[in-house]
């Protein structure tokens, strides 16, 4: 992510366990709000994180999955549970 007055030769790619919402303190802070929250930057590359991944079905069925480690790697990934499109949980609470 380039924050406001970043400047690089080349493309650096960061390898810190952020998700989508660690933007929305990267991006208050970039505007000048006090945050509590680590923005993308403030977050380690080898913090041990838990974060969450909804993959949206067809209609409002939905996943949800935790990844705790390398995104890149399955086995960082635990299914939680699905909705179906009327908003039940089909399986909440099952894991591996």
């Amino acid at each position: 992510m380039k924050e406001p007055k970043d400047s690089h030769e080349e493309i650096e790619i960061s390898q810190a366990p952020v998700c989508h919402v660690d933007l929305m303190p990267t991006i208050k802070k970039n505007i000048g709000l006090e945050v509590e929250e680590k923005t993308c930057s403030e977050i380690d590359e080898m913090a041990e994180r838990e974060r969450s991944f909804i993959r949206r079905g067809k209609g409002a069925s939905s996943s949800v999955f935790e990844i705790n480690g390398n995104v890149r790697d399955l086995n960082s990934w635990t299914y939680l549970y699905s909705t179906s499109d009327t908003g039940d949980s089909l399986s909440e609470g099952l894991t591996d």
